[in-house]
């Protein structure tokens, strides 16, 4: 059950308290996600810029990088008391990783002359970007793109030359 695992997510209260009405009803595991299938496209279907927004939220979470593990733990909260510093840092480490996803994009404008040579890792970051702008995203999930954006960002510095 991988709602169970996450359901301290608010996102996820009203679908636990939907999934146990349906357990008590005696209701399929499969009926129970065909009614969740059904109910969440005609949500999309009646507000479909609500639906987009939200995919930009997603995406901004994504790109936002400030689930640095070590600042998340209550280790780190009781060493920092938990105070503004704390939450400082995890501001600096988001700031920083929206920095680095616009260095990132300017990164990949530059170097669209070489599209060709660059395909597999425009694809990469496109896809990542992609896959969570419909779903529930965290910023550890760029982890594996990071040093991509990192390598486009790098390129902002070297100008006119990374395009030649």
């Amino acid at each position: 059950n991988n709602l169970a695992s996450i359901s301290s997510g608010y996102f996820y209260r009203p679908v636990l308290r939907k999934q146990a009405e349906a357990r008590r009803l005696g209701m399929s595991a499969e009926d129970f996600d065909s009614l969740l299938r059904k109910e969440s496209l005609s949500l999309i279907k009646a507000h479909p810029a609500r639906f987009l927004a939200l995919g930009v939220f997603e995406i901004v979470k994504l790109n936002s990088f400030s689930q640095v593990l070590f600042l998340n733990t209550d280790k780190a909260k009781a060493v920092f008391h938990n105070s503004l510093f704390l939450s400082g840092l995890r501001g600096a480490l988001k700031l920083l990783g929206f920095l680095i996803f616009i260095l990132a994009a300017i990164g990949v404008v530059l170097t669209y002359r070489l599209r060709n040579e660059w395909a597999v890792l425009f694809s990469v970051i496109v896809y990542f970007n992609l896959i969570y702008l419909f779903f529930d995203s965290v910023g550890r999930y760029a982890a594996p793109i990071i040093p991509y954006y990192i390598f486009f960002a790098a390129l902002v510095f070297r100008g006119k030359k990374c395009a030649e």
